[in-house]
């Protein structure tokens, strides 16, 4: 279950599907958004990490992948002035050969988004968050594969980050440099689950089949942060999870939490919370072994969350107020994604981890205390082009009909 704990923030196929649904509102808002579909290609080759003295048998191991991606490229102004970039979103197939008998092979499915800066230059940059669902070949089993500590599921959840240097041939073209962190592991729903971990370098291509012009665009320096800027929550949260790695039962974890939000800018969030967590497993375990006391833990957490959209990417730092089985750290820390489902209902997954060993993921369902605005690309100016005659008429009428059509936008945002 250990695992680098930046790369677990998208851990979550569903909420990665809705991350790409808050650009792809981009396109249903009107039909003078400018959107182009981009076909990918590459191949990656790396390493695996020994992050855990169970992994070195699997020290020797070089992977390699062969991927394909479809996404679909935002050029209009909206997209642009959402964050001063031209984001991408789609979906990406790749088949890996993790260069060792024991790990085996995979193939990982997911969704990508990858916002594209300096686009003005030939030469240009991007950065990609991408989470989904895989299926490895060849998992841990005491007596065929006893040595595969990295993962114990056939379908398990991998997790992305990566960054690269894009080469503009023309308008269609575009050569590919990528550096890479994968992550494949289950969450700890089954032990043994130390992960895999692998960085990789990719070269590639990607072609357009309608070609892109990126414009150049001035910088939207509008930062205001949303309504309302405080924010509060209450919600439940609930999974499942073993007591140990030879029980095939799992056990019920299910919690309250409370958390206020304070929005400091136009994405960024400042996050202080409490929450009460009832743990089966550890209950069961306390059992066993005749351990007295309470099996339940209550935590404090303070961290920063980004809003994209709908979508929310959160990381806490907590410590235990009450903990009287003490079988980890009394610090911790969290990463969730979630989604603003309507103003008020928010839904989400949340991973638990102490530092580099992840306890647990969860899915969290929480009520909004005032309604939050939904803080899409629908909230933006239209992207048409300025025209003579448009000038002369925001002139003479004012900007009224502009205002009434952005405030009637936003509020079709969230329902």
């Amino acid at each position: 279950m250990r695992i680098q704990l930046m790369h677990k923030m998208m851990l979550m196929l569903l909420l990665m599907a809705a991350g790409q649904r808050s650009f792809c509102q981009l396109a249903e808002d009107t039909d003078s958004i400018k959107t182009r579909w981009v076909l990918g290609g590459r191949a990656h080759y790396g390493f695996v990490l020994i992050h855990s003295y169970a992994l070195d048998p699997v020290r020797h191991s070089f992977p390699w992948g062969a991927e394909m991606d479809i996404g679909k490229q935002f050029i209009g102004k909206r997209a642009w002035d959402f964050c001063n970039c031209y984001p991408r979103a789609g979906a990406s197939l790749t088949f890996w050969d993790y260069g060792s008998e024991i790990l085996g092979y995979g193939a990982t499915a997911m969704w990508y988004v990858e916002p594209v800066f300096l686009t003005k230059h030939r030469l240009n940059f991007s950065m990609r968050l991408s989470s989904g669902l895989s299926y490895q070949t060849n998992p841990y089993d005491s007596v065929t594969n006893p040595n595969n500590l990295a993962y114990s599921l056939r379908v398990n959840v991998p997790a992305a980050v990566g960054a690269a240097l894009h080469f503009r041939l023309n308008p269609h073209w575009n050569l590919r440099l990528g550096a890479n962190f994968n992550h494949v592991s289950n969450g700890g729903l089954a032990l043994p689950n130390k992960g895999i971990n692998y960085p990789t370098m990719s070269l590639g291509a990607d072609y357009a089949p309608q070609g892109i012009d990126f414009k150049e665009r001035a910088k939207n320096m509008d930062k205001s942060p949303p309504k309302p800027r405080l924010r509060l929550y209450a919600g439940v949260t609930g999974t499942l999870k073993r007591a140990s790695g030879a029980d095939t039962r799992q056990e019920p974890v299910w919690g309250v939490w409370t958390q206020g939000v304070y929005y400091v800018g136009r994405w960024s969030g400042l996050n202080l919370g409490i929450e009460w967590i009832n743990d089966g497993a550890r209950k069961l375990k306390m059992q066993r072994e005749n351990i007295p006391g309470r099996h339940e833990r209550g935590g404090i957490l303070l961290g920063h969350q980004f809003l994209l959209g709908r979508v929310v990417f959160s990381q806490q730092l907590g410590i235990y107020f009450f903990d009287q089985f003490k079988l980890n750290d009394p610090v911790y820390q969290r990463f969730g994604l979630g989604l603003h489902v309507t103003k008020r209902l928010f839904a989400g997954f949340n991973l638990k981890t102490h530092r580099h060993v992840a306890e647990l993921l969860e899915l969290r369902l929480a009520w909004g205390f005032g309604e939050q605005d939904c803080l899409n690309f629908a909230e933006l100016e239209d992207d048409v082009e300025e025209s003579p005659m448009r000038s002369l008429s925001s002139l003479r009428f004012g900007n009224l009909k502009a205002d009434s059509q952005r405030r009637l936008i936003l509020n079709k945002g969230c329902k």
